[in-house]
């Protein structure tokens, strides 16, 4: 009887031990369980935080670029503006040079005509 009970004895420690490596076996994989979601968790939110700044840069992006092409418009339109002001300066000066030379004419045939009436009448006052 006694090495029966030796052997109850061996064979309780021996499933006490397995108990316990089987005890470890889970908690050890509770623990692996929630390291690991907890990684998947920082990983989602390290993956969101980026689509929050990929998010935030394309609309900066689509902001400049907005601007962009609001000033590159601006400067057309003041090109456009520019070259109106350019035509009608030449057209004022076309103008402008035109009435001289009429005024030039005008002088000269008064002049012809002053001379003519001081050869002929004596002078305007003789007029």
């Amino acid at each position: 009887m006694g090495i029966a009970r030796e052997e109850a004895s061996t064979r309780r420690f021996y499933d006490y031990m397995l108990a316990g490596l089987l005890f470890m076996a889970i908690i050890g994989g509770v623990v692996f369980y929630a390291r690991t979601n907890a990684l998947k968790q920082r990983q989602a939110d390290v993956l969101a935080s980026a689509s929050n700044v990929a998010a935030a840069y394309n609309r900066e992006k689509e902001e400049a670029l907005l601007m962009v092409k609001e000033r590159d418009e601006e400067l057309r339109s003041m090109k456009v503006a520019l070259k109106e002001a350019k035509e009608e300066a030449e057209s004022q000066s076309k103008l402008y040079r035109t009435a001289l030379a009429e005024q030039e004419k005008t002088t000269t045939m008064l002049e012809k005509v002053r001379l003519e009436k001081e050869r002929c009448c004596g002078g305007w006052d003789a007029l």
